[in-house]
């Protein structure tokens, strides 16, 4: 019922599984939490999801079962006060020492909710709630120090003022500092990848300060360059002569050109029964054969079947663990299912098995780029950058998407300048996307201050204003253009 919207339906049968005997009692919280989760987001009742939420973790202490669950009805909860800390204006109030004081108030509230989480022992949820403190003192600070100056200050008093603004908000900043540094070492010892390890990225690049803990400033957060999704199923290497030859290296086995061809053409047809057909003329002569057992894991995988796909690439590897893009692809299947821990985990396999495999690479340091980890992402796409025109045509898709993400990962670690060369060449190609020209306005306008570099960024900001549909893209190049013109 979920999956076709019939929201209150699934009510009723998630409530009729509640009151039911189970010996899954994991299950049972869990019930108890999506019913709180329609409420909240689908039915919008926040009074009936509240109780819900109240209720999972009622199942939850009588129980001592799903631990997680508990812990993200602890996180909604705390989100409450979070929207209402962060509508607490200071500048525009009538009287700022009240509202900065309401602030705070509400600042320790927040602190107080989000103490229970973390006694769950849920890694996803501890991140979060670091993060989350990371922000909200951070945001704490900004206001504070954004908020108009007194009236009647000679300049002596404004210098004495702001250095005593400086000395406020310090311990905001330090903390937030702190809560952002422990989020990226949890996401390290959890696994965890989400979401909040991009925030934390952010936060910490936008807060100036020296090593000794003085403010210098904040940083103006830039404007957020555009990745493009690669995803690359290991399909077009594994159909190659190369990768044929080296897998005849270790495995015995016998494909005919023509064979190779029919399963190739099978693949791209679409067709499960011409494929299959194509496929069993192999194995009814080897049962075992590699390519074929492969060629349908890859089948499947590509027509949106990914559980006979695995059972298929499982086969194979059971027989060779080491085969660079069966484990690629292994890694494509939990990225679908939106499982990133176990993306990463299979796509460093790959690169354990071949450490120039260019696919895996690309793979792996988009995932980086898209937490904000650049750092991370650098080197894994610096190897993909450095090989790739060998694998894949001038103009695919691949190809773009990897040079772009690894032009984002120069740009993330401040090498504005090779960022810069990167996209000069690729927006000089004939129908650059859009992504690539904004990037490269972007890394124009944020990287250099120069005013030539400035009107050519201007001059790519009002290109691509016309006729773009996406709000989301537009919103971007409003705000690329209004940086520009305070420059």
């Amino acid at each position: 019922h979920e999956r076709n919207r019939r929201w209150s339906k699934a009510v009723g049968y998630y409530d009729r599984y509640i009151k039911s005997p189970s010996s899954n009692q994991s299950r049972q919280v869990q019930a108890v939490f999506q019913v709180a989760e329609i409420y909240q987001h689908h039915l919008r009742n926040p009074k009936l999801a509240n109780v819900w939420y109240n209720k999972v973790l009622t199942f939850y202490r009588r129980l001592r079962a799903g631990a997680s669950f508990a812990a993200r009805a602890e996180m909604r909860r705390a989100l409450k006060f979070y929207s209402q800390f962060k509508k607490a204006r200071i500048e525009g109030a009538k009287n700022q020492k009240v509202a900065v004081n309401k602030k705070i108030q509400l600042l320790q509230k927040l602190d107080n909710a989000l103490k229970p989480v973390v006694r769950y022992d849920d890694g996803e949820q501890i991140i979060a709630s670091l993060v989350i403190v990371g922000r909200a003192n951070q945001q704490m600070a900004e206001a504070i120090f954004r908020a108009p100056l007194p009236k009647g200050l000679n300049a002596a008093g404004i210098k004495q003022y702001k250095e005593g603004i400086k000395q406020i908000i310090t311990p905001y900043l330090t903390k937030a500092v702190k809560s952002y540094a422990l989020a990226l070492e949890k996401s390290e010892q959890f696994k965890v990848y989400s979401e909040w390890i991009s925030k934390a990225h952010r936060g910490l690049r936008s807060i100036q300060m020296t090593k000794a803990g003085e403010f210098q400033g904040f940083r103006l957060p830039p404007v957020e360059m555009e990745t493009l999704n690669i995803a690359i199923l290991d399909d077009t290497k594994i159909m190659s002569d190369t990768f044929l030859g080296r897998l005849n290296i270790a495995i015995n086995y016998q494909v005919s050109q023509e064979e190779k061809k029919k399963i190739f053409y099978a693949i791209k047809s679409g067709k499960e029964r011409i494929f299959l057909k194509a496929v069993s003329q192999i194995l009814n002569k080897d049962p075992d054969n590699v390519f074929a057992i492969n060629a349908l894991g890859l089948f499947y995988l590509k027509y949106n079947k990914p559980q006979i796909g695995v059972l298929a690439m499982n086969r194979v590897l059971s027989k060779k663990p080491d085969i660079a893009p069966l484990l690629n692809n292994m890694g494509i299947v939990f990225l679908r299912q939106k499982d990133v821990r176990q993306a990463i985990v299979w796509f460093k396999k790959a690169i354990e098995a071949d450490s120039s495999d260019v696919i895996s690479n690309a793979n792996l340091g988009t995932i980086f780029v898209k937490q904000g980890d650049f750092a991370n992402a650098l080197p894994y796409l610096t190897k993909t950058y450095n090989q790739a025109t060998g694998v894949w045509n001038e103009g695919d898709k691949r190809l773009i998407a990897s040079f772009n993400n690894y032009g984002i990962a120069l740009a993330g670690t401040g090498d504005w300048k090779s960022a810069h060369i990167l996209y000069r060449g690729m927006t000089k190609k004939p129908a650059a996307p859009s992504a690539i020209l904004l990037n490269q306005a972007i890394v124009l306008a944020e990287g250099f201050d120069d005013g030539r570099f400035r009107s050519e960024a201007k001059g790519l900001v009002d290109e691509l204003s016309l006729g773009h549909k996406s709000v989301r893209f537009k919103r971007k190049l409003d705000r690329l253009l209004s940086k520009l013109e305070r420059k």
